[in-house]
């Protein structure tokens, strides 16, 4: 028996659906853990001076980037102290998340009737009048 579910206008074919939890289902948190749909998210720490990042699990302390050999060291404070209602913590003064391309790419590319898309966009003709209505009339 295969079942639909849909997550924000996106139709997701599954046979499983029976593993989620009867009282979760309405928990979108829930569905996406369990039908292994998370996205991969790499965490950087970035300097707020230069940009450079650090990965989170590095915990570097200061900016150690130079601009060229010869520039002076920036040492720009990576972290703050934030009070929070458990006491203060430490956190990351900027933090710049990314989807790793690659799961990125897989969910897209099991999106239902993506590839019927992707053909059909390889497929556009523009006309020959030479007026061009939208981007995939361009000769470019």
């Amino acid at each position: 028996m295969h079942s639909i579910l849909v997550i924000k206008g996106k139709e997701i074919l599954n046979n499983n659906l029976a593993v989620l939890p009867s009282h979760d289902t309405h928990n979108v948190y829930t569905a996406i853990t369990t039908l292994s749909i998370q996205p991969q998210i790499t965490c950087y720490i970035c300097c707020p001076k230069c940009f450079h990042h650090y990965l989170l699990g590095e915990l570097a302390k200061f900016c150690t980037w130079y601009k060229t050999p010869w520039s002076r060291l920036r040492g720009e404070k990576l972290w703050t102290l934030r009070s929070t209602c458990n006491g203060s913590k430490l956190v990351p003064r900027r933090l710049y998340n990314v989807q790793v391309f690659s799961s990125w790419l897989e969910t897209f590319l099991s999106c239902p009737r993506i590839e019927d898309l992707i053909d059909q966009c390889c497929e556009h003709q523009p006309p020959d009048t030479g007026i061009i209505y939208d981007i995939w009339d361009s000769l470019a």
